[in-house]
């Protein structure tokens, strides 16, 4: 059973209203002190991971009616991008970004470098159904997310005919998302032999 939309104007310190899109942008609001707060997070950037959008302030009142203002936006990489590269059949190709807003090109183009595999919201440990319009309350809004990535030498952009491309390991988070605050946790399984160069998480 699905959490129940908050009622409007409600003012609870505690309520994390939450509502999510088919496509599934979330929007969460809480209040801390004077202002109310919204973050917005859902598939972004060159490779429609999900990931950090935005977070926008209001003064404290109806979160119905509220008047944002944005403090941050983001082209993603919040959740982060790796340098990783393949030990073995590899293409020669330099070292670059792969995953977040990163493509084959090094920034935001020359093909996709990753890929969204598992994109699950839970209120309050209730999992919601995706692909799907919902909202409601809670003290807790959790997204389980995996990803696989390529490596910069895997991107199948120098020779795809003797180098296709090819996912070299699968990255997940586990995001909790509080009133005020956020944690996060992640993992990377290999599918072969790698070596990450950098990990900007």
């Amino acid at each position: 059973e699905y959490s129940k939309p908050i009622p409007s104007g409600a003012t609870s310190l505690t309520a994390l209203s939450y509502t999510c899109t088919e496509a599934g942008r979330l929007r969460l609001i809480w209040q801390s002190g004077q202002y109310l707060y919204r973050l917005s997070f859902g598939p972004n950037g060159y490779n429609s991971l999900p990931n950090l959008i935005s977070l926008d302030r209001a003064p404290f009142g109806d979160r119905n009616t509220a008047q944002w203002i944005n403090v941050n936006s983001a082209s993603t990489d919040w959740l982060p991008p790796l340098v990783v590269e393949a030990v073995n059949d590899g293409d020669g190709k330099s070292q670059i970004y792969t995953g977040g807003n990163h493509g084959a090109d090094g920034s935001a183009g020359g093909g996709n470098t990753a890929r969204n595999i598992h994109y699950q919201i839970l209120a309050d440990g209730q999992p919601m159904k995706m692909g799907e319009a919902f909202g409601g309350n809670a003290e807790k809004v959790s997204v389980q997310i995996v990803n696989e990535l390529m490596a910069f030498n895997t991107t199948g952009t120098v020779d795809l005919e003797n180098f296709p491309s090819r996912y070299v390991l699968s990255q997940s988070f586990a995001v909790d998302i509080y009133c005020g605050s956020m944690e996060i946790s992640s993992e990377v399984k290999a599918y072969e032999q790698i070596s990450v160069r950098t990990d900007n998480g």
